[in-house]
Order: C-alpha cells, then structure tokens, then sequence
C-alpha cells in the first residue's frame, strides 16, 4: 500500500483557539482538529480516572486550595508488609512488594517524637547487613554525644547509658550487670553475675512492711516443686528464714537468734567411735530451774520448810547439768528413816552419776558427796563416818541437824544422762 501523506483536517475548521490541539486520526490516517475537553476525553477513556482533570493539574497547584497541597500516593507493598506512603517519600532508595527500603529514616514529632509499628499479628523490626550481624539503637542529643543504646551483635546483646556499657547478655544466655564477661566465673553459678569487682555492689529484694521477699530454688513448675528450697524475709515479723524440702527449717528472728524448726537440731555426722552410730545430732537445749526438796527414802518428815537459794539446769541434748543451793528450815525428820535424798531432778537418770558437794554446814554428819540412781529423778547423800580421810557411806536421815535455827545448809552440783 502506497504511503499516504497528513491530509486534511476532518474537523472543519480554519481558525483554532489557542487551547485547541491537532490530533492523528488513525482511522483516516489524517489530522484533525481537538479543542482541550476532546483531548481529556479521550484519553482518559483509556485510563482509570480523569487524570487531567483541572483539579489534578500539577500547573495548576497554585490556584488550589491549601488542604490539596499535598500529594496523595498510594501504599506500597502488600499486607502484611503493606507501607503508608502518604506523604513525602525522602531517600526511598526501592520499593517492592515485601515493603519499603530507605537509606535514612527520620522520626519528627514535636509532640511524642516516637516510631509504632503496628500489626496484628507479631509486629517486628529488622536490622539487615551483609556479612556478620549487629546493628546500634543509640538515643543522642543534638550534639551526637551517646545517652544511652541498645547494640545487637551475633554473640551479645550490650545496654549502654551515659555512654557505658551496663549489661551484657552473651551468646549462652548468661546476663551480666556490671561485667561483661559473666561466663568468666564459677559453672553452674553464672547464668546472672551482678558486680564490676568495686565495693558496694549487690541485689535488693523490695517489698512493703507488711510482706516479704523471697530467693526460691525450683526443680519444676508445679506443686512444692516451685519452693524445694527458698530465703524468706518476713518483713513484718523481721525475721529471715530458710527452707528445704519446701518447709521452713530454721529462722533467725527479730533479735538475732537462730530458732530450729520443731524436732530439728544440729547434725554434727557420724560418730566412728560409737559402734553402729549413724549420727551425732544436737536436737535439745534448753534452761531452767527446778525445786529440791529433802526427803527419806523411806516414810516422810513430819513437817520441814525448803529455803531454795538457787536451783538451775540446763540440758544440752541427753545431758543435764543441775546445780542447787537449799537448806532446811523448821525440819521434824519423825517418820522418815534410811538415806537422805534430795528429790526433783528435772529428768530421770540413766545409769549412776556421781554428785559433788561443794559446802555443807550445820549437819551432824557433814555430806562429803552423793550418786544418782538408775531410772530416778533424785539423788542420795553420802558421808564420812569418822574423818575426811575415813569411808564414805550413804547418810542417814539421823544425820540431818533438827536443832532450832539449824538449817543444813549445803551446795552441790551433778551432771547425768537422761533419755
């Protein structure tokens, strides 16, 4: 087909306006005349919208009103990636379908100056370079001197404030503040090491007056498992106790004495002197006083009066310490014969334990010293016949003074075993 040449104008027309234009017929394969709304028409038939309508006319921004300054442009990516882009886009250096890639983003707000990251489902923040990661969140002032950071690297995360570091978590999972180097100490004990080596360095447990604070020692979740073993302070009693097996054992309480739990006691271990002895176990002390009084072992006084000076004992485990001072007052010895005791030992004896005297006076036989008997809570009084160096023998209800003003006075002390 032979090449035909831009002919006549279809439109008649032999003047234009100057917002006319001359357009390509491709039907005639000639020209023809378009004023400005033919145009628009056209080609906005091919297109989404009126694209060049007066309104959206970029030379015409001048004449709008000042709310349509701004450019209106769509989000870029696709949910959950998706972008808001209304507004400037700065250095975008890409954008695809996964989101957005800038080369520096910079958060302005005179009010909250903050960034929120929205989503929902996991909202999250990535930090992407070539090579080894790590990557810095540094809070600045308006001279670039460091307040404070958070630094990311592949084998510890670092906290920083006034430029420092504080905080190191390394890449096993062992937290150290102060150090930086908490897997540098004791295995099995540096999973949290708190202290830079100076003085004054340590944990505080907060709590109210009326509660506590507690260390616990978990071997599982569930039950007493959670409190196998544990430090309490009972700020209301002010009083620390410890405990195993999830039960308090002993206490140190608000005046500083260490309190055991009931039946507990100290476990000194085995004994390898005494056949078949599995343990030495100081579980009993105690102290207190307790009332002597002279007695026949056979009938009774008719009348006597104690005078109790002093009368103790303590009793550290199945050993009983007794001491006492007594004397006798307005005694009538009728109807009481053999050996003299002296009756109310705190516990029963085991066995036979010797009595020492240490004074005695006003007697008609002197007292020189005395035993306990097996399986009895009293002791007997024993004598010199003739002279401190003659036998000595069990006294005698006849050996105690019954004159007026006479008291028998006497002072001993016996240490025995008990149950």
């Amino acid at each position: 087909m032979a090449t035909r040449r831009i002919k006549d104008i279809t439109n008649t027309a032999t003047t234009f306006a100057s917002d006319d234009f001359i357009a390509l017929d491709g039907a005639t394969q000639g020209t023809r005349k378009m004023d400005k709304d033919d145009l628009i028409a056209e080609v906005s038939a091919g297109v989404s919208g009126d694209y060049l309508e007066e309104a959206n006319n970029l030379s015409d921004v001048a004449s709008l009103d000042t709310s349509k300054l701004n450019m209106e442009i769509p989000d870029v990516g696709t949910a959950p990636n998706e972008v808001p882009l209304n507004g400037m886009l700065g250095d975008m250096a890409y954008q695809s379908s996964d989101g957005v890639s800038v080369a520096k983003l910079e958060v302005t707000d005179s009010v909250t100056d903050s960034l929120t990251i929205e989503n929902d489902t996991a909202p999250t923040l990535y930090f992407e370079r070539a090579g080894i990661p790590n990557a810095h969140i540094k809070a600045v002032d308006e001279n670039g001197t460091e307040g404070g950071g958070i630094q990311l690297y592949s084998s510890e995360v670092r906290l920083r404030t006034g430029g420092t570091q504080h905080v190191t978590l390394d890449s096993s999972g062992r937290l150290g503040i102060g150090t930086a180097s908490p897997g540098s100490f004791a295995l099995g004990a540096n999973e949290l090491v708190v202290g830079d080596g100076a003085a004054g360095r340590g944990i505080t447990v907060y709590g109210s007056p009326s509660t506590g604070g507690s260390l616990y020692f978990a071997d599982g979740t569930s039950g007493t498992a959670k409190e196998r073993g544990f430090i309490y302070y009972n700020h209301a009693a002010d009083e620390m106790r410890f405990g195993t097996a999830a039960d308090t054992r002993w206490t140190i309480n608000s005046t500083g004495n260490l309190v055991a739990g009931a039946n507990l006691g100290i476990d000194f271990g085995s004994n390898a002197n005494a056949p078949g002895a599995t343990s030495e176990l100081l579980d009993d002390y105690e102290t207190g006083t307790w009332s002597p009084v002279f007695a026949p072992q056979s009938g009774s006084f008719t009348s006597i009066t104690m005078v109790v000076t002093s009368a103790r004992y303590t009793k550290i485990g199945n050993r009983v310490i007794a001491t006492c001072y007594i004397n006798t007052n307005g005694l009538n010895t009728s109807g009481g014969s053999g050996p003299v005791t002296i009756t109310g030992l705190p516990f029963s004896a085991i066995g036979f334990n010797a009595v020492a005297v240490g004074y005695a006076v006003n007697w008609i036989g002197q007292p020189a010293g005395g035993y306990t008997q097996d399986g009895t809570s009293y002791l007997i009084l024993a004598n010199r016949s003739t002279s401190i160096s003659g036998p000595v023998s069990a006294g005698n209800v006849s050996d105690l003074n019954t004159a007026a003003g006479q008291q028998n006075n006497v002072m001993i002390s016996v240490t025995y075993t008990t149950s």
